[in-house]
């Protein structure tokens, strides 16, 4: 799946959950594409995949499919929070409103129930990431007339914090000679004249030639020498000697 919001830019995407089968496996795509961008290890990733999966299960089984026709649908947020150290936020609304946080951890259902693991899962899975999650009352943010409901987030801590983005600077050309951090000498591409005497195109401060057959270029990339060689290479007359 094509996601074009990136947190990492700001962005604080709404999508909304399909109300049939491929809803949680619609919810895991999301969840594994912004793991993706923040370049998570592979087992944080599957966790939270699994987590995006329940919660989304929940909000369609549990919450949507018990509420009257025309209460709202189940959608995802995510978003990146910056406070003592970053995260990544993930909640799932849906239509029914929720009587705040949970005030004890779930429990676990016994051995030999076929469900009832979901949110039991999701504390486990939260809390050994370094994690937390909860519920709080909200209103959708899709449709003409977003619903009231619920949300319910937990969050993944990133591995290390967020460097701000290096603004492109233009590039500095190279200089040359003396004060630049360079020593004197022909530029790139340039070459030594054999018979530096002989030659009238010589760069009296480098000895570099940049001749080219029977036509010459003083290959010399000194701005301001004395000896002209900026305006010999501009111009086409050969320095002074």
């Amino acid at each position: 799946m094509d996601i074009s919001t990136r947190l990492s830019d700001g962005g604080f995407p709404a999508w909304p959950l399909p109300l049939d089968a491929t809803c949680a496996e619609f919810a895991r795509s999301i969840a594994r594409a912004l793991c993706r961008e923040f370049r998570l290890p592979r087992d944080v990733t599957c966790d939270v995949t699994l987590i995006a999966s329940e919660l989304a299960t929940n909000a369609l089984l549990h919450a949507y499919r018990t509420t009257p026709s025309g209460g709202g649908r189940p959608e995802m947020w995510a978003y990146l929070r910056r406070h003592a150290g970053p995260e990544i936020v993930f909640k799932v609304f849906d239509p029914v409103v929720g009587k705040g946080p949970p005030s004890r951890p779930p429990q676990s259902p016994p051995t030999d129930s076929t469900g009832g693991r979901g949110l039991h899962l999701v504390d486990v899975l939260t809390a050994e990431h370094g994690g937390r999650w909860g519920v709080h009352p909200t209103r959708g943010r899709l449709g003409a007339s977003p619903a009231l409901g619920k949300a319910v987030f937990f969050t993944v801590p990133l591995p290390v914090p967020l460097a701000a983005p290096v603004p492109e600077r233009a590039p500095r050309l190279p200089r040359y000679g003396p004060g630049h951090g360079r020593a004197a000498g022909p530029p790139s591409g340039s070459r030594r004249c054999s018979s530096p005497a002989a030659c009238a195109r010589t760069c009296p401060a480098t000895g570099a030639c940049g001749r080219s057959g029977a036509r010459g270029r003083c290959g010399c990339a000194r701005s301001g020498s004395p000896t002209g060689c900026s305006t010999a290479r501009a111009s086409g007359f050969p320095p002074r000697t």
